[in-house]
């Protein structure tokens, strides 16, 4: 039986005001012909968003299908986008958009939709995205390592980490959602959801990328924004501790080759999270120290810094009104 919609569209929404109709009007702008629908979760907004949400949903009422939530699910740790978005969409590809990025094509749609249906061996269809940033109104491209439509392949998303392709810029099979193993849903509990779906693509068939810039990510659009707090020690080890935990579960799902980049990529992962803890010198043993010795001069110094001289450490860092940034061992132990 044919769906009656061929995309649906997810954008998760909290505190967008600002930008949430430039999203809405760019979904709605785009150019195809088949349907598509707008589930929208609005995760208990504290601003206007709900009222832009509502005036949106009973102008297109066939196209619209909003969530709301009276409690923010974030705060609880419950992912909205695997449990509740996902299991609403009709369609059968799913594009994602949080409510403060948008697309600037209207071929997006069409193209990426055109894609998965000539190729049934592919997972998903991805382009390249615009990085915006808020505070300085610089721009810059997303992925840069890539030059004309290529395929992407598992390596390509475990090396490339979260610079491979922007969530605005996906689209992807609905049918890779159902079951969706452990390690997608760990990470979603620490509020990463691209990075793992990024991988399920890749376990699951080959990625398609499209070298045209058709969306737009804004870098620290809102104070809650992700890219906005990670200068946070508190919110950085929780990131990090997800994606632990997440490439820990991913490791019985592959085997061989891949692996070994699981396995590297994770150790990576486990480094980083040793240095928000401030447990720098685990940074300098075992396989951790492999990692150090091959990072550059200047950021050995600086953690040679850290690991000697913690007290002054944290006086530098106070003097510079980063203060959210130190560990909250040295915090507590110096300061």
């Amino acid at each position: 039986m044919e769906r009656e919609y061929k995309v649906s569209i997810i954008c998760a929404v909290f505190n967008h005001e600002k930008y949430l109709r430039q999203a809405f009007d760019s979904f709605l702008s785009q150019k195809t012909d088949f349907k598509y629908e707008i589930v929208v979760t609005d995760d208990a907004s504290t601003d206007t968003s709900r009222a832009i949400i509502r005036e949106y949903a009973e102008k297109y009422p066939d196209i619209f299908a909003p969530i709301y939530f009276d409690k923010n699910m974030y705060q609880q740790r419950i992912p909205v986008v695997p449990l509740y978005a996902i299991p609403a969409a009709r369609g059968e590809y799913l594009a994602f958009c949080e409510g403060d990025d948008y697309w600037t094509d209207p071929e997006k749609l069409q193209l990426q939709a055109d894609w998965l249906d000539a190729h049934p061996d592919y997972s998903a269809c991805v382009h390249n995205t615009m990085n915006y940033y808020c505070d300085t109104g610089t721009e810059q491209p997303y992925a840069a390592r890539y030059s004309g439509d290529c395929d992407l392949g598992f390596a390509d998303v475990v090396h490339g980490v979260g610079g491979v392709f922007h969530t605005s810029a996906v689209m992807a099979r609905a049918e890779l959602f159902r079951d969706m193993p452990e390690f997608c849903m760990v990470s979603e509990r620490h509020g990463v959801g691209d990075h793992p779906r990024a991988l399920l693509f890749a376990m699951r068939g080959k990625i398609r990328y499209i070298d045209r810039f058709m969306s737009v990510y804004r870098n620290n659009s809102t104070p809650t924004a992700w890219t906005s707090r990670l200068r946070e020690n508190a919110f950085l080890v929780d990131r990090l501790t997800g994606a632990v935990e997440m490439y820990r579960a991913a490791l019985p799902c592959v085997s061989g080759d891949e692996r070994k980049l699981l396995e590297h990529t994770l150790h990576e992962y486990e480094w980083e999270l040793m240095q928000a803890r401030g447990d720098y010198a685990d940074m300098k043993r075992g396989v951790y120290k492999e990692i150090t010795e091959e990072k550059p001069m200047s950021q050995r110094l600086w953690l040679d810094f850290k690991l000697h001289f913690p007290r002054a450490y944290c006086a530098y860092m106070k003097k510079r009104g980063r203060e959210s940034g130190i560990p909250e061992k040295l915090k507590n132990k110096y300061m």
